[in-house]
This record gives structure tokens, C-alpha cells and sequence, in this order.
């Protein structure tokens, strides 16, 4: 999570909206006869699939798209991304 350390609006942190679930076939798998593509949205769909039996057994490679809410960090990424900035500013201004 990038944006959190270097700012939340930078342009590095725009992800290209890409089909990602396409990706495997990229290096040459097959969806649904050596590969399987998932996409989830909610973290229900993601429980979901992580019960799901034929996801569990793993008889392809998989691929699990995980779309998250914007500027999402786990809560110590977000304080120590605050401690950093606050540092970052501080050298910034020629205080240090």
C-alpha cells in the first residue's frame, strides 16, 4: 500500500483498470482446464470461495482477484505511514 507512505493522492497509486481474471492465460493456462479465475467483491464472496471445496482441493492454478474498497490498509500500515510522514516533513523542512 504505496499511497499510504507516499501520499493517498498520488498518480502511482491508480491501478490500471485491466481484466485481471484474464491474467493466467496471459502465460498460456487455460481457464477452466488447467486454470480457474476467481473475482470477489465483498468479503462474504470471499469466504465464500475460501469454503468453497473445489477451490480448496486446488487441482489447477488459480488466480483470486481481490477488488477492495479505496485507499484500504490494514490499521498499522495507516499509523506507521502517519509516523512516516510526520518524519518526511520534518526533514523536509530543514528541521532536522
Amino acid at each position: 500500500h504505496p499511497f499510504h507512505l507516499h501520499g493517498m493522492n498520488r498518480k502511482s497509486n491508480d491501478i490500471s483498470n485491466w481484466r485481471w481474471t484474464k491474467l493466467l492465460e496471459t502465460f498460456g493456462a487455460e481457464e477452466g482446464k488447467n486454470a480457474k479465475s476467481y473475482r470477489v467483491t465483498t468479503k462474504q464472496e470471499l469466504s465464500n470461495l475460501l469454503d468453497d471445496e473445489t477451490f480448496a482441493k486446488a487441482e489447477v492454478i488459480q488466480l483470486v482477484e481481490l477488488v477492495m474498497p479505496q485507499k484500504d490498509a490494514p490499521r498499522a500500515l495507516k499509523v506507521q505511514a502517519e509516523l512516516s510522514g510526520r518524519t518526511n516533513r520534518y526533514t523536509a523542512d530543514g528541521s532536522a
